[in-house]
């Protein structure tokens, strides 16, 4: 079994337009920040979502896959609302897990019911972990099941549960249009690969960690003029105060942003620095030498794709310092910008890891490069591989990081 693909809460996705994220063409987004708590965080995509992630199955698909996903349940369901989606290489409906009214479970072919319904029933308000795990068939000889929260609840044998091809290509997941509902932390495996970690991955998180250093894609210009200097403090407490013009500064919105500070007859006032607080006239940077003068400088970015987003689970779910999402929806305009036509930054091209903790063990480093595919930074590229050892290609939004020991 090998994991083609994961995502988040949406968390580093925040400010942008659908369907946003790793999310697939043809998704439904409405991405919210203040769904219940989980594992720290509360980034999630909200009620009456239907997301699909990419065809991670490539030209020739799986005969089998499993997905999962977190969900904060709720009351007031349909009577047949699809939770999870396996899907042919035209996005067709191959087979789903749905739950009824009263909680319980159930399989079906594209909307058709294919199994009883389950003895048990889902929970309200509170999160769960599912899991859907399907071999495809056009004969009779497939198979469904669903685990929520690791524990297996319904199985359904000698299906025709594939519609058009016996093979899958992506995965879907809903959230019902009732308040309250929201998901987050998705995988997608296939059963057709690799030898280890060959069964369900149970609860897990899935986590962004952006490079939180200068970008190596020399085609970004700074688009922010460098900001003029007219005096710098003596340091205190590891950082020094730069007085001037700073523009969009105000509200330490440059904060987690390194700078570099020339023009200083003093070298000890010039460098690369961490801001760490910033106002329209001041910006504090984390030189621990800085010395007293009043005289002409200048500040400006380090490298424009530095934003990244903070390490979910990894530190607390922290908000400030290195590694921020950008401060305001449109505020990166205000220093990046490109010459070439269509090309959009996803603001982070430096190497990447993955690391993942499941199924009650951790996996030592599991790492690769994060790469730009093309101009337009294509995003829509399976995860090759990421079983305990082995080495995964990531999309080039950074590291994923997944937990989930039990």
């Amino acid at each position: 079994m090998t994991l083609r693909w994961v995502e988040s809460g949406g968390q580093y996705h925040e400010n942008t337009a659908n369907p946003g994220g790793l999310f697939g063409s043809g998704a439904s987004v409405t991405l919210i920040a203040n769904a219940p708590p989980r594992n720290g965080s509360t980034y999630g995509y909200g009620q009456n979502n239907n997301v699909r992630t990419p065809n991670v199955g490539g030209g020739s698909g799986f005969n089998g896959m499993v997905a999962g996903y977190a969900l904060y349940t709720s009351t007031g369901w349909g009577a047949t609302d699809a939770l999870v989606v396996f899907y042919d290489n035209n996005f067709a409906l191959q087979c789903e897990v749905r739950r009824n009214a009263s909680g319980q479970l159930f399989f079906t072919r594209n909307g058709t019911v294919i199994s009883s319904l389950s003895a048990y029933t889902t929970p309200t308000n509170t999160w769960i972990y599912i899991e859907f795990k399907a071999s495809f068939s056009t004969t009779g000889t497939g198979s469904c099941e669903v685990r929520v929260n690791g524990v297996t609840q319904l199985t359904a044998t000698s299906l025709t549960n594939a519609t058009t091809t016996a093979k899958g290509f992506a995965a879907g997941y809903f959230t019902p249009n009732v308040g309250g509902t929201s998901a987050m932390d998705f995988y997608v495996l296939d059963q057709d690969n690799g030898t280890r970690n060959n069964n369900y991955l149970g609860d897990i998180t899935v986590a962004e960690i952006f490079a939180n250093g200068p970008g190596v894609n020399s085609g970004w210009p700074v688009f922010q003029a460098p900001f003029v200097l007219t005096q710098v403090a003596n340091a205190s407490g590891g950082t020094t105060v730069y007085t001037g013009t700073i523009t969009a500064g105000a509200a330490n919105a440059w904060q987690g942003i390194y700078f570099t500070v020339t023009g200083f007859a003093n070298g000890l006032n010039n460098g690369t620095f961490l801001c760490t607080a910033s106002t329209a006239t001041t910006i504090t940077l984390a030189n621990p030498s800085g010395v007293a003068v009043t005289a002409a400088g200048t500040c400006s970015f380090q490298n424009p794709v530095q934003f990244g987003i903070h390490g979910g689970f990894v530190d607390g779910y922290a908000t400030t310092n290195v590694g921020s999402r950008p401060p305001v929806s449109g505020s990166e305009i205000q220093y990046i910008s490109s010459n070439v036509t269509n090309q959009v930054t996803d603001f982070s091209h430096q190497p990447s890891e993955a690391r993942a903790n499941y199924r009650g063990c951790r996996s030592p480093d599991v790492g690769s490069q994060g790469r730009c595919r093309d101009a337009n930074h294509r995003t829509d590229l399976p995860l090759e591989r990421c079983t305990r050892n082995e080495r995964t290609t990531l999309p080039e939004h950074g590291r994923h990081l997944l937990s989930g020991c039990h």
